[in-house]
C-alpha cells in the first residue's frame, strides 16, 4: 500500500489518466479543456499535461502564421515561449517567414525597377538562399538583359542620329529582345542601302554622268524614291540628248 501511494504520488494521479492524455497527444488532440489543466498538477501526469499545453499553444500559433502566409501576410511570427525541439520548430517557422518576406521585398524591388524602366538598379540577393535566391535572380537577370539591350540600342541609335548607318546591335539577346534587335538591324540595312544607292546617283549626276540608275530592289518609301530617281535620270538624259542633238544641227 505504501509503495502504491509512492508510485501514485510520483505519477501525480491515476495511471489510466496518464494513458488517456498520452493517447490524446498521439492522436493529435492537443486542445485543453477545463478538467485537464496543467495548473496545480504534479508528477508525471502534470508534465504530460504541461507538454500537451505547450504543444497546443505552439501548433496553434504555427497554424495562425501559416494561414497568414497563405493570405500573403508575412508579418506575423510565432511568439509563444518554447523549449527544445518545439523551440527549433518555432525558429524554423520564423526563419521561413523572414526568408519569404525578404524574397518578396526583393521581388517588389525588381518589379518596381522594371515598371519605371530603371534597368541599372542593383538588387542585393547575397542573403537569399536556394529557391528564394533563384526566384529573385531570374528577375535581376531579366533586368541585366534589358539593360544590356537598351545600352546597345542607344549606342547604335546615337550613331544614326549623327547620320551614320553602318553600326548594328551586335549583342546576343533572348526572346522578344532578340526580335527587337533583328528588326532594328534589318531596318538599318534597308536605310543604309537606300541612302547609299541614292548617294551614288546624286554623285554621278554632280559629275555629269546621267547613265547611272538604282538597280537594287528597295521596299516601301525607298522603292518610291528609287522610281523617282530613275525617272528623273531618264528625263534628264532625254532632255540633254535633245539639247545635244539640236546643237549638232545648228
Amino acid at each position: 500500500l505504501v509503495l502504491t501511494r509512492m508510485v501514485l504520488r510520483q505519477l501525480g494521479g491515476d495511471p489510466a489518466e496518464a494513458a488517456v492524455v498520452a493517447k490524446e497527444i498521439a492522436e493529435g488532440n492537443l486542445k485543453m479543456d477545463g478538467s485537464s489543466s496543467s495548473q496545480n498538477r504534479v508528477g508525471l501526469i502534470g508534465d504530460i499535461y504541461l507538454m500537451k499545453d505547450q504543444l497546443y499553444k505552439i501548433i496553434t500559433e504555427v497554424n495562425q502564421v501559416l494561414t497568414r502566409i497563405t493570405a500573403g501576410d508575412f508579418t506575423q511570427k510565432v511568439e509563444v515561449e518554447a523549449a527544445g525541439d518545439m523551440n527549433l520548430l518555432k525558429q524554423g517557422i520564423n526563419d521561413t517567414v523572414d526568408n519569404i518576406q525578404e524574397t518578396f521585398g526583393s521581388i517588389n524591388n525588381v518589379m518596381d525597377a522594371l515598371s519605371v524602366a530603371d534597368f541599372g538598379r542593383r538588387i542585393d540577393i547575397s542573403e537569399l538562399k536556394g529557391e528564394y535566391r533563384a526566384c529573385v535572380k531570374s528577375g535581376t537577370d531579366a533586368m541585366e538583359n534589358s539593360r544590356g539591350a537598351i545600352n546597345a540600342i542607344n549606342t547604335v541609335m546615337s550613331t544614326v542620329a549623327q547620320g551614320e548607318f553602318d553600326k548594328r546591335v551586335e549583342i546576343e539577346l533572348p526572346g522578344d529582345l532578340g526580335d527587337l534587335r533583328a528588326n532594328i538591324n534589318q531596318s538599318l540595312d534597308v536605310v543604309q542601302r537606300g541612302i547609299e544607292d541614292t548617294t551614288k546617283i546624286t554623285l554621278a549626276l554632280a559629275d555629269g554622268d546621267l547613265s547611272k540608275r538604282v538597280e537594287a530592289e528597295h521596299p516601301g518609301q525607298f522603292g518610291l524614291l528609287k522610281s523617282a530617281l530613275n525617272n528623273s535620270m531618264d528625263k534628264l538624259s532625254e532632255i540633254v540628248g535633245k539639247i545635244i542633238q539640236s546643237a549638232e544641227v545648228v
